[in-house]
């Protein structure tokens, strides 16, 4: 096990609860060792490097969460299990050992969810029905990278693998077996201006409230190494986006009137960030906060009452851009800048 941590979430029972996040040492995600993976994505580098971990070492891994005083599951309702990569693909993780782990997990009388990721392509319907009959009455919930809406931005600038016809098809699944959908929405993936982020995101969570989800998660930019956005914002081709970016996109939310719950995940993951979605050190500390509140009200209203100069300059760089007249041939030519500077700079494609 690397680590575990805390989050917490508005439940259907009424109350704010804990959840208790388990990430797994995995054996790496196969879309990035065959395809290169999500642009902004370096999860691969805090796994087994695509060299597959044994089915007892997974299980000891889970077991050993179980038993540890420390942990205390018996604490916990909701239990997320992640391996940085997908829980249904068998070339990182045997379906039988996550069967096995979802037998242990049954096990303890204070879980009433758990939530596993996996990728949008590798949900089936056998391996749906099969955990769904292991688990009784406990709920299942499966976290899939959904990121955006827009289906170039999803394919060209994040690197996915499916249309949103499929994530349709998937949702229809799902909601068949009744399981619980959790798509992840990204702010300001690769070679989008601020501006276009945040439309972008304004446009995905008006397409997903007609699914009925219970939540949306929503990531907040953090730049890894060895990724394509990494390379991108050494060359200052990408900065992450301003909180004040997430405060407009909260604030468009509440004016649309849309009412599917969002939870702003924390940027804490299995790597180191080297930047992240920030204003400035006048403010940052206030808008955290605000976010951390607005996971609980769902309101913009905890914002108010926050100035700061930065924001001013914000309106002033969002005033001053201008939309690519061709997106296709911006994302080109951005990458083209990226190729020429990596011929003297190999660690800016070092993903």
């Amino acid at each position: 096990m690397k680590f575990s941590e805390l989050r917490f979430e508005m439940s259907e029972w009424g109350e704010y609860v804990d959840r208790l996040v388990l990430f797994l040492r995995g054996t790496g995600c196969t879309w990035a060792k065959d395809n290169g993976g999500c642009t902004f994505c370096g999860f691969w580098n805090a796994t087994n490097f695509g060299e597959k971990v044994s089915n007892q070492d997974y299980l000891h891994q889970v077991s050993q969460v179980l038993s540890d005083p420390q942990v205390g599951v018996e604490n916990y309702h909701i239990i997320s299990l992640y391996n940085d990569g997908s829980l249904f693909e068998e070339r990182e993780i045997d379906f039988d050992v996550v069967l096995r782990a979802f037998m242990m997990l049954a096990q303890q009388p204070s879980i009433q969810r758990i939530v596993i990721e996996t990728k949008v392509i590798d949900i089936d319907e056998e391996k749906v029905i099969a955990l769904t009959e292991v688990l009784g009455d406990i709920e299942l919930e499966i976290a899939v990278g959904f990121e955006s809406s827009n289906d170039i931005i999803r394919d060209i600038c994040v690197n996915k693998n499916f249309s949103r016809e499929l994530f349709e098809e998937k949702a229809d699944l799902l909601q068949r077996h009744k399981v619980r959908l959790i798509p992840l929405i990204m702010l300001k993936p690769p070679f989008l201006t601020e501006k276009m982020a945040i439309e972008d995101a304004v446009d995905s969570l008006v397409y997903l409230e007609s699914f009925n989800l219970p939540r949306i998660d929503f990531e907040l930019a953090t730049i890894e190494e060895y990724t394509l956005m990494h390379g991108l914002w050494k060359l200052g081709l990408y900065t992450p986006p301003r909180l004040w970016s997430l405060h407009e996109v909260l604030h468009r939310r509440e004016t649309l009137g849309l009412t599917t719950q969002m939870y702003i995940s924390p940027p804490h993951y299995s790597v180191e960030a080297l930047a992240y979605t920030e204003n400035c050190p006048a403010c940052n500390q206030q808008m955290k906060e605000a976010v951390h509140s607005f996971n609980r009200s769902q309101t913009v209203k905890d914002f108010q009452g926050i100035t700061c100069g930065c924001r001013e300059e914000w309106q002033q760089n969002l005033h001053a851009e201008t939309r690519p007249a061709d997106f296709l041939s911006h994302i080109t030519a951005t990458f083209q800048k990226l190729l020429i500077n990596a011929e003297t700079d190999k660690s800016l494609l070092a993903a």
